[in-house]
């Protein structure tokens, strides 16, 4: 599958660089333990998500986890508004451009690797406290982290 994944869909080289790392490690798991299951789950869904879906969950962890950033950006209360959490993704990845943000923020919803949105005017965020990210998204990225940059992993 992987294969015929790099030959129809030419991904670009970050997502070359997690779809290789996942594979691998479901690869080396015992196919015994349900971890192997869960390893190819998490490899489904990467392959589903383009390279700026992966910086803003870069950004969003990175963020979540760094009291000086949350601060820096203006993501540091306990209820973080809709455009406060997506100018702050915006400008920790460079750019201040919330809409391209917007871009990525519907396969994030859809694949439940980020929160939805609160209120009925959409002005809020779930999960304030790890920067809009779900339980899922969090193990997500720390795998694909781990795939990154542990020489181990591979």
């Amino acid at each position: 599958e992987m294969l015929s994944y790099i030959d129809s869909e030419a991904p670009d080289d970050e997502r070359f660089k997690v779809m290789k790392n996942l594979l691998l490690k479901t690869l080396t798991t015992n196919p015994e333990d349900s971890k192997h299951l869960f390893a190819y789950q998490l490899m489904l869904i990467a392959k589903k998500l383009t390279s700026g879906s992966l910086l803003i969950l870069k950004a969003a962890y990175e963020i979540a986890n760094d009291s000086g950033l949350k601060k820096k950006f203006n993501l540091n209360s306990e209820y973080i508004g809709y455009n406060n959490w997506n100018l702050g993704i915006a400008k920790y990845l460079g750019h201040e451009i919330p809409s391209i943000i917007e871009i990525e923020e519907v396969s994030l919803l859809q694949l439940k690797l980020i929160g939805q949105r609160t209120h009925a005017d959409g002005s809020g965020i779930k999960y304030s406290k790890t920067c809009r990210l779900t339980e899922l998204g969090i193990i997500l990225y720390r795998e694909i982290e781990k795939g990154l940059y542990d020489k181990d992993y591979i």
